[in-house]
C-alpha cells in the first residue's frame, strides 16, 4: 500500500531537480552556482525566469527528498512483518544496491547525484528509523545540532575569505561537460566533479542532511503526512507555518541580490556566499510550505487534487530522475547547449524542462495505472 501525500510531494520534489539541473548543466561541472547563470546574462527575461528559479527551486528539493526519503525509509520497515533483524538486514541490502546505482550513476552520467548522499544517509541511520519515536527524536535534534555546528564556519570562511576570479571566462571554460569531444574525457571530468561534489557533500551538508532524513523518519512514526496523525502538533509550531511568506521574500531577496552580483560582475562573480546562504533559506522555505500545507490538509481533510494527480508519478521518482540525467548528457552530446544557439536562453529551458517534467510524470502515471515496475526498482526490492 502505498502513501498518496508522499508519493506526490516526491513527484513534486522532482521539478526542482529537473529545474536547477537542466538550467545548470551548460556550465557543468565546475562553475560554483549549480543553477548556472542567466542566458543571456543581460536579458531581462531572463534574468527573471532565474530569479523565480533560484527563489522556488535552488536548495529546495535535496532536503526536501532527504526529508521524503527518511519518511519513506521507515515506511518500509513498519510495513514488513519479519523481525528486526531481518528488516535491518532488508534495509542495508537495499541502500548499498542504491549507493551502487549512485555511484555508478555519478561517475559515469551525471556529477551531481544525488542517489549516493541518500544511500549513505540510509546505511547509517537506516536503523535509527526502527527506533521508539522518543529516541528517534533525541538523534534527530542531536543531527541537528552538529549539521549548525559543521555548515556555519563554512559560511562565515566563503563569505570574509573567497575572492572572484574576475578574468576567468566561465563560458568558454575548460573542461565544460557539455564541450567534451570523446567519452573518455567526458567520464574523466565527470568523474572528478563527482568525487568532489560527494567529499563536499559529507564535510559542510550531510549532518543537516541527516537531521532532515529522521524528522522524515519521525513523520512517518506519527503518521504526520496523512489526515489523522497519531502525534498532530508534530512539528506545527506557529512561527513555522505562519512565516511561509517571510521566508519567500528572503529567498526572492536573495536571489535579487544574486541579479545584481552578475549585473556588476557577471560570470565571474563571487556566489559561493550565494549558495551558502541559500541552503538554511531553502530549508525554512520547505519546511515553512509543508507545514502549513499539511495542516490546511488535516484541518480541510481533504487531499489536493493536483498532489493526487501527482500521486501516482511518485512511485516511479529513480527512474524518472536517471532519466534526467540521461537527457541532459545527450543533449550536451548532441550540442543542445552550445552558447550560440538560438534556443539557448533561460526561459526556453525553462519551458522545455517543464514540459519534460510534466511529460515523465504522464509516462510515470501511466506506469502506475498498467501495474509497470522498472527493472532498477524491481531488483532494489528484491
Amino acid at each position: 500500500m502505498r502513501h498518496e501525500i508522499a508519493d506526490g510531494l516526491k513527484a513534486l520534489a522532482l521539478l526542482g531537480v529537473f529545474m536547477v539541473n537542466g538550467l545548470g548543466y551548460a556550465l557543468a561541472p565546475n562553475y560554483p552556482m549549480q543553477l548556472g547563470t542567466p542566458t543571456p546574462i543581460d536579458s531581462e527575461l531572463a534574468q527573471a525566469v532565474y530569479a523565480l528559479v533560484l527563489t522556488l527551486f535552488m536548495g529546495k528539493a535535496l532536503p526536501f527528498l532527504a526529508f521524503l526519503f527518511g519518511y519513506s525509509m521507515a515506511l518500509y520497515g513498519r510495513r514488513s512483518g519479519s523481525s528486526l533483524v531481518a528488516i535491518q538486514h532488508s534495509l542495508k541490502r537495499r541502500n548499498t544496491k542504491l549507493l551502487l546505482i549512485g555511484v555508478l550513476h555519478g561517475a559515469l552520467l551525471y556529477f551531481g547525484d544525488i542517489l549516493t548522499a541518500y544511500a549513505l544517509m540510509g546505511l547509517l541511520l537506516g536503523g535509527a528509523t526502527l527506533q521508539r519515536g522518543r529516541l528517534l527524536m533525541r538523534r534527530w535534534r542531536w543531527w541537528a545540532m552538529l549539521g549548525i555546528l559543521f555548515f556555519l564556519p563554512w559560511l562565515h570562511l566563503e563569505w570574509t575569505h573567497y575572492q572572484p576570479n574576475l578574468d576567468y571566462d566561465w563560458s568558454n571554460a575548460a573542461p565544460l561537460l557539455t564541450q567534451m569531444t570523446t567519452f573518455r574525457q567526458f567520464v574523466a571530468d565527470n568523474l572528478g566533479a563527482y568525487v568532489a561534489q560527494t567529499l563536499g557533500w559529507l564535510i559542510v551538508l550531510a549532518p543537516l542532511h541527516m537531521a532532515l532524513f529522521l524528522a522524515g523518519a519521525l513523520a512517518a512514526r506519527y503518521r504526520w503526512l496523512s489526515m489523522k496523525p497519531k502525534l498532530p502538533h508534530l512539528f506545527f509550531r506557529p512561527w513555522l507555518y505562519n512565516s511561509w511568506s517571510l521566508a519567500l521574500l528572503a529567498n526572492a531577496l536573495l536571489a535579487a541580490a544574486t541579479l545584481q552580483t552578475y549585473r556588476q560582475d557577471g560570470q565571474s562573480a563571487n556566489i559561493y556566499w550565494i549558495t551558502l546562504v541559500n541552503v538554511p533559506l531553502g530549508i525554512w522555505l520547505v519546511a515553512s510550505s509543508l507545514t502549513r500545507m499539511i495542516r490546511h490538509i488535516q484541518i480541510q481533510q481533504t487531499i489536493p487534487k493536483w498532489l493526487v494527480w501527482l500521486a501516482p508519478a511518485g512511485r516511479h521518482t529513480l527512474v524518472m530522475y536517471l532519466g534526467l540525467s540521461l537527457v541532459l548528457t545527450l543533449s550536451g552530446r548532441f550540442g543542445l547547449f552550445t552558447p550560440d544557439a538560438a534556443w539557448n536562453h533561460t526561459a526556453v529551458w525553462f519551458l522545455a524542462l517543464l514540459a519534460l517534467w510534466l511529460g515523465a510524470v504522464c509516462m510515470a502515471r501511466l506506469a502506475t495505472e498498467k501495474q509497470m515496475r522498472d527493472p532498477i526498482s524491481r531488483w532494489l526490492s528484491r
